[in-house]
């Protein structure tokens, strides 16, 4: 059974208009702030956040949070203020960072690692996590000795249940592509070349690749291969997709039109 196939269709509007509140907000400073907003009311925490570490050269590169209404961003935290995090973690379980290729736990619980006494007797939880008492989370793709968390924490014993878990495996790649887009946001314009920002603008016109060829006076082949640079170049997956994303960042373009 597939995660979107066992949760209920509330959830899967619910994760729909997540995603798209989180598309339509600005970038944020780590990710939009709409995306931490919904993912608190979808799942129900005393705190959600979105943290980068850099295991390899103990970093709080970034930490986005929300928590009791309360906003908040750290970055590029290091040396004796984040010291204690890695002094504690690198034997918790949970934090076991970077895991081993083929070994990552995308979406997990600290009640998956400890029973909730055995938890309770973990140095990094006597001195350092406390009063938090279940903790929920979501792996991100990341860089080599980097980990890219979306994580919620309770303080209550209530755990996080199957269904949550559920969800954010379901919304991981939902999660990673915002990430990536609101990094793309806040660097400003995407780096296309004049011809393939002509073609964007052309195929968000709702021109095929043979018209757009047709207007450009190249071959569809063309066309083709430039549209594949610009996917791989936003991150995106569709026509429609590349030109939400770019075309209100350079509203300029001009066109070749055939005489």
């Amino acid at each position: 059974m597939t995660p979107s196939t066992a949760l209920p269709d509330s959830d899967l509007r619910a994760v729909s208009r997540l995603l798209d509140d989180a598309r339509q907000d600005g970038p944020g400073e780590v990710v939009p702030w709409a995306l931490l907003e919904d993912l608190d009311q979808l799942i129900r925490a005393d705190g959600v956040q979105m943290v980068d570490v850099d295991w390899a050269h103990e970093t709080c590169v970034a930490q986005q949070y929300l928590a009791g209404g309360d906003r908040g961003v750290v970055m590029d935290i290091k040396g004796e203020d984040i010291a204690p995090y890695f002094w504690h973690c690198r034997d918790f379980l949970p934090c076991s960072d970077p895991l081993p290729p083929g070994e990552e736990r995308h979406a997990a619980r600290w009640s998956d690692f400890y029973t909730d006494l055995e938890l309770r007797n973990t140095e990094a939880y006597r001195d350092f996590f406390q009063p938090e008492r279940t903790c929920v989370w979501v792996l991100l793709p990341s860089p080599p000795g980097r980990a890219r968390r979306v994580m919620f924490t309770r303080e209550s014993t209530l755990d996080f249940t199957d269904r949550d878990v559920m969800l954010l495996g379901l919304l991981r790649p939902h999660l990673h592509e915002i990430y990536l887009d609101a990094e793309r946001r806040r660097s400003g314009v995407p780096r296309l070349t004049t011809r393939e920002w002509e073609i964007l603008q052309l195929a968000g016109e709702g021109l095929l690749n043979g018209a757009i060829a047709h207007r450009l006076f190249i071959s569809p082949a063309t066309v083709r291969k430039h549209m594949e640079h610009i996917f791989d170049h936003l991150g995106v997956r569709s026509r429609s997709q590349a030109a939400a994303m770019a075309l209100p960042l350079h509203p300029h373009v001009q066109t070749h039109r055939a005489t």
